[in-house]
């Protein structure tokens, strides 16, 4: 089902290209690799699986919108540790919930399957991070995992076996029905539930970036039978729990709706923009509605005076804009005339906010444009590929970006 949305023609389109780019497959494969060698190089995002005889295991890619991590070299796989057991190659570990859930926890999969099921687990340390993070191990351990058999590895090792299961979900192209029932098996084991029909998740007690107005936005919803949460201060147990019978759920875009696979199938999501510039998450958030049999409502609800983007750091605000306000009456929501107006108080506070951020960085945001594209344009004539990464870290550590 196509979603509703409500907003301009120039961003409706854009959903459109980003949600016509995407599709669900299945029947994913799971590759044995005897003798497989899981390696690490020696910078971040570079690993991946070898075959006993030196050739990469292209299966083992973690591709993002067509690109693929950096690939070890001959180098890297010269006498590695054995291992005399099989394991589940699962790519690597980013210390990130949105992004674990989505491009890190994908191939897990298998574990459904009882052939692998006793089998360890392995998670690449190419980040580096100490040690696995709680939300990862508390994912394992509702998924039904033996938490001995989740595996972080620091070095290249060779196993007798490397299980290596299809990417469940690539980034901006695909997601697929097994990375769906990761997340449904992972909600059928949690016993507790609650009976909220419909969530909202806030982000405005978040510490950093906070969306502006949207308290005022959220207590609309409220009056209209929304449970209001704020997912950073629950544990994730009880998050998957109120996700379980929720069969409405609210929020801006961003890692918090990303709830939603552990929702039903027919489950409504609608999604606030809060950024005025086109990028956006929508087609992450439509690829999980997609996987789970959800609806999808879209609605453009910014307010800012500055344009940024999704992922930018610069304060941006929300408010009842024409958008937002024909959703809440083609959908029978009650409000109050005071309850829609304009809010000059969280107005102030954003525009404060704004110039604390920019002070903060201590750049324009034209300043920023020009030195990212004076890094990327330069770090184009450096051919290799891993030189050209380290080349462009440094100069943005010059450039302070």
């Amino acid at each position: 089902m196509r979603p509703q949305i409500y907003a301009s023609k120039s961003i409706e389109k854009y959903f459109q290209r980003e949600m016509n780019k995407r599709f669900v497959k299945s029947e994913l494969n799971i590759k044995c690799v005897p003798s497989g060698i899981i390696a690490l190089g020696k910078t971040n995002y570079c690993f991946g699986v070898f075959d006993k005889d030196g050739s990469f295991v292209k299966e083992s890619l973690s591709l993002r919108e067509g690109k693929g991590q950096i690939t070890p070299t001959a180098s890297d796989i010269i006498n590695p540790s054995y291992f005399d057991y099989d394991v589940v190659y699962l790519g690597n570990l980013r210390p990130s919930f949105g992004h674990f859930l989505l491009e890190h926890w994908d191939r897990t999969y298998a574990f459904l399957d009882e052939k692998y099921k006793d089998m360890k687990f392995v998670l690449v340390n190419d980040y580096p991070v100490e040690s696995i993070p709680n939300f990862v191990t508390e994912l394992a351990r509702l998924l039904g995992m033996n938490a001995e058999n989740l595996v972080l590895l620091n070095e290249t090792s060779k196993f007798r076996n490397v299980y290596v299961p299809q990417q469940g979900y690539r980034m901006s192209e695909f997601s697929s029905k097994e990375f769906g029932e990761i997340y449904t098996k992972t909600a059928d084991n949690v016993k507790k539930s609650f009976n909220f029909d419909k969530v909202y998740v806030s982000r405005s007690a978040l510490k950093r970036r906070k969306t502006y107005g949207e308290e005022k936005v959220q207590r609309i919803f409220e009056k209209n039978g929304y449970h209001i949460i704020y997912p950073e201060q629950i544990p994730l147990e009880e998050q998957i729990a109120l996700m379980k019978n929720c069969k409405s759920l609210a929020g801006c875009a961003g890692t918090a709706l990303h709830l939603s696979l552990f929702m039903q199938s027919g489950a409504n999501v609608i999604q606030i923009k809060r950024n005025k510039k086109k990028s956006d998450n929508c087609g992450a958030q439509y690829l999980i509605t997609q996987t789970k049999g959800q609806n999808l409502v879209l609605i453009d609800a910014s307010i800012e005076k500055y344009k940024t983007g999704h992922f930018d750091d610069y304060a941006q605000i929300i408010g009842v804009n024409n958008y937002l306000k024909k959703f809440f009456d083609d959908n029978g929501f009650k409000y109050s005339s005071e309850d829609i107006e304009f809010d000059k108080e969280a107005y102030d506070e954003y525009i404060q906010a704004d110039k604390k951020i920019k002070a903060e960085l201590g750049k324009s945001k034209l300043e920023l444009w020009l030195l990212r594209r004076i890094v990327k344009w330069t770090s184009a004539f450096i051919p290799n590929r891993t030189s050209r990464k380290k080349f462009r870290g440094r100069l943005e550590r010059f450039f302070g970006i």
